[in-house]
């Protein structure tokens, strides 16, 4: 029996040089692996050429903020694609202000008229209506001087009646009953007469940037999903980003069934569905006939064929187009997303956001004002599991992978949250790292299909804090990645009801033509499990070590290969620079993102490795050895080779370089 080991210590290592040679192309990972940066900014100052090389050669893509030195990833790639951010919801000042897209922004019913309004008055009474939605204590006042907002403490209030909007200048009243004091046909628009009872509406805000806020955020409003502001904002972020600039395509995020996240009134209070409006339909986003999610969907469904559509027929090419976020309870809506649009699919891939483990928001904000604060694994970080039901559970979102992977849909599954939040996972000390990437991308593996459409999102970076809190970010090295499985010979039924191997507490297993994934995604006790009936006994590829059965805890995952043929360090010389020659060819992206190199006091050797003859590989160091200098030499067991990719035995030495 054989209980599943601590994952070994994965090292990375910096290094400033310019590039040497034309080094043989890498292979690159099994499946498809996408990945986010999650803070572009530090990442700019901080990742080095090789770590460039690392993800360029690891990565299909990558998507983060606009930053120059993106444009080096294709002189190691040329295939790799660098994806913009855009926020296909939220909306800056720019985007509604300045643009005059007031009109096109998220409403929701704050209360009616309680008396008539004629186009020449500059007071407006309003009331709290029968409907509960209808209240009027979110009602402010501007306090900008100009129509523009300045901040969070400085901004323009204004309301929406029928097609006209009102700049309120001053409230007074009490709660119940308000006059409003304002300036007429705000933005241009048409100043007309109102009936009692008729409806006033207010722009919905992010809860995190609202009116009055503290140290908030700047303002940002929602684009009425109705609207064509998602459609423009689109097309000029296309423009922008690739047209005129470095990027290859864009991601649309929060372009699933919600007009947002997070959405706001004036006092920071929390906005239903009921109270946002749809003015097409002239009622709130929830109908008796049909969902909300699929109205909204349906809107932003249209909102990008058009864009699609205005992007095709001024410039002539199809943009490459990325989605987050789609989810269990909008996945039936968000299929619409995958209908083809003049016979090809708009979306190249559609992310699922947190699929098989979740991240504490309130443990990533309390993380934010203090960087030292530990990340405790189970409780800031959790996994999925087969009970969960407030978000879902593992088996719902790794249904919706399977089930589109196999109708040929391209759905990415990311472990924790995306973007900025996913800062937390990169915390983790190595071995909990190790084990959360073990059971997602084993989870992902279950789900695959034999053409491989599905798509494996994860960071991309490891963030390092040392005690000064000063930052250190280097790629994550993840050796299963590069494991040959080869092509699945199960095929998953619904649910992966056929690929069942253990009850209780419950195991999924699935062989590959060169090895089996195995997860256990529930919160209580161990499987032991016979490989016999996976194609076994098989090998451990962290430890090289060959086992008949193989026990787990619940919440781990394994991955295992028939087949392996440890790779051997053969020699290294070092004069001017190290050389290492192996009994066969290697990975230059991992040995750049594995192997470290550093002088007695601890510090790093900069530097990047090239090849230099038939299986021997160099590392041309930035500054040249010391002569008669000793060196410490860290060769992980985890690191791969291009034919083997399993592990050598333990290599680190000490040389003294001559």
């Amino acid at each position: 029996m054989y209980s599943r080991c601590a994952l070994p210590r994965i090292m990375a290592f910096c290094a400033v040089i310019m590039f040497l040679g034309s080094p043989a192309h890498p292979k690159p990972p099994e499946y498809k692996i996408y990945g986010i940066l999650s803070n572009a900014g530090s990442a700019e100052r901080t990742l080095k050429r090789q770590h460039l090389y690392y993800i360029a050669h690891t990565y299909k893509m990558v998507y983060s903020a606009p930053r120059k030195f993106f444009d080096q990833l294709h002189e190691f790639n040329a295939d790799f694609e660098n994806v913009m951010y855009v926020n296909t919801a939220e909306l800056g000042i720019a985007a509604v202000e300045e643009r005059n897209r007031r009109m096109d922004v998220l409403y929701y019913t704050g209360g009616v008229l309680a008396a008539p309004v004629r186009s020449a008055d500059r007071t407006v009474r309003i009331r709290n209506g029968e409907r509960p939605f209808d209240n009027i204590h979110t009602i402010s006042a501007s306090t900008a001087t100009d129509a523009c907002s300045s901040g969070c403490t400085s901004f323009v209030f204004w309301i929406r009646i029928g097609n006209e909007l009102m700049r309120v200048n001053r409230v007074t009243g009490d709660p119940g009953s308000r006059m409003l004091h304002v300036a007429r046909g705000f933005e241009k628009t048409a100043p007309a007469d109102y009936e009692a009872g008729e409806r006033v509406f207010i722009p919905c805000y992010r809860q995190s940037g609202y009116p009055g806020q503290k140290d908030g955020r700047s303002l940002l409003y929602f684009a009425a999903p109705g609207t064509t502001l998602r459609r423009d904002e689109t097309v000029r972020a296309w423009e922008q980003y690739v047209k005129k600039g470095p990027f290859d395509g864009i991601w649309l995020d929060i372009l699933g069934a919600s007009p947002g996240v997070r959405r706001g009134k004036a006092d920071g209070s929390s906005v239903r569905w009921e109270e946002m409006w749809d003015f097409d339909l002239k009622s709130g986003y929830t109908t008796k006939n049909k969902s909300v999610q699929f109205q909204v969907v349906r809107y932003n469904y249209k909102r990008l064929a058009e864009a699609v559509d205005i992007i095709h027929r001024k410039h002539g090419e199809y943009p490459v187009l990325y989605a987050n976020n789609i989810w269990p309870w909008a996945y039936d809506a968000s299929r619409m997303f995958f209908e083809p649009h003049n016979g090809r699919a708009m979306l190249k891939m559609y992310c699922e956001e947190s699929s098989t483990s979740e991240t504490s928001d309130a443990a990533f904000y309390e993380w934010l004002k203090d960087r030292a604060r530990d990340t405790v694994f189970g409780e800031d970080i959790t996994l999925r599991h087969l009970g969960a039901r407030q978000n879902r559970s593992w088996l719902e979102y790794l249904e919706i992978v399977r089930e589109s992977a196999y109708e040929g849909n391209a759905i990415g599954p990311i472990n924790g949250k995306a973007g900025w939040k996913s800062q937390l996972v990169e915390t983790l000390d190595e071995k909990e790292r190790a084990s959360l990437e073990t059971f997602h991308y084993a989870s992902y593996l279950l789900a695959v299909d034999p053409k491989k459409s599905a798509w494996c999102g994860t960071v991309t970076l490891d963030a390092r804090y040392r005690k000064d809190k000063t930052r250190i970010r280097v790629p994550y090295v993840f050796p299963a990645w590069r494991w040959p499985l080869d092509k699945p010979i199960d095929q998953p039924a619904k649910n992966f009801e056929n690929i069942v191997v253990h009850d209780t507490p419950r195991v999924y297993g699935r062989r590959f033509a060169n090895g089996c994934v195995l997860v256990a995604p529930g919160t209580e006790g161990e499987a032991t499990v016979d490989l016999s009936g996976l194609g076994g006994p098989m090998f451990d590829p962290l430890t090289g070590e060959r086992h008949k059965r193989i026990t787990l805890a619940a919440g781990s995952a394994s991955i295992l290969l028939k087949d392996i043929d440890p790779p051997a360090l053969a020699k290294h010389r070092a004069k001017d620079d190290l050389l290492l020659v192996f009994n066969r060819e290697m990975d230059l992206a991992t040995l750049n993102g594995a192997v470290s190199i550093s002088d007695k006091a601890g510090e790093t050797v900069e530097g990047l490795w090239q090849e230099d003859g038939k299986n021997a590989y160099l590392f041309k160091a930035s500054t040249a050895l010391v002569k008669g200098a000793g060196y410490d030499v860290i060769v992980p067991k985890s690191i791969s080779s291009l034919e083997g990719y399993s592990p050598l035995k333990s290599k680190s030495f000490t040389f003294t370089a001559q």
